[in-house]
Parts: structure tokens; sequence; C-alpha cells
């Protein structure tokens, strides 16, 4: 597991970024400490490239939500 500050230096994409995207139901923890801090699993990797691939065609945050959500999906084998 990683922290979401560990998750940060492995893939650029800002802590901010991150929980943003758990808000809006689109890359969660696997994890929450008592304090509050998030951890993630490696799959989480593999969701914020895709996330960042979605959002460069121009795609809404609701519709990679729904593609994200779907039951046979899975970031480790892409689409």
């Amino acid at each position: 597991m990683s922290s979401i500050q560990e998750l940060v230096k492995r893939t650029g994409v800002s802590s901010r970024m991150l929980r943003y995207y758990d808000e809006k139901n689109l890359l969660h923890p696997v994890y929450r400490s008592e304090s509050g801090i998030r951890y993630y699993d490696e799959s989480a990797i593999g969701a914020i490239s895709l996330i960042g691939t979605f959002l460069s065609l121009d795609y809404r945050l609701e519709e990679i939500r729904e593609i994200l959500s779907e039951e046979t999906f899975s970031p480790e084998k892409g689409l």
C-alpha cells in the first residue's frame, strides 16, 4: 500500500487532485487511517493513468466514473 504522498511522488498527480478524485468517486483509498491518511493499492496507479488519459480526450468526470465503475473494468487489464 502507498500513502497519498507516496502516490503523489509515483504519479506526479497532486494530493489535492487525488482527494478530488476521491470526492468525485473516481478513485478510492483502500484504507484510511484514524488520522485520515489515505492509502492506495497498486491498482490506483493504473486508474490514475486512465483518468488522466480520459481527461486529455475530453471525457467528462461523470463519463469516467461510469467507465471505472463498470463491473467488467479493471485498471490492470485496461478497457
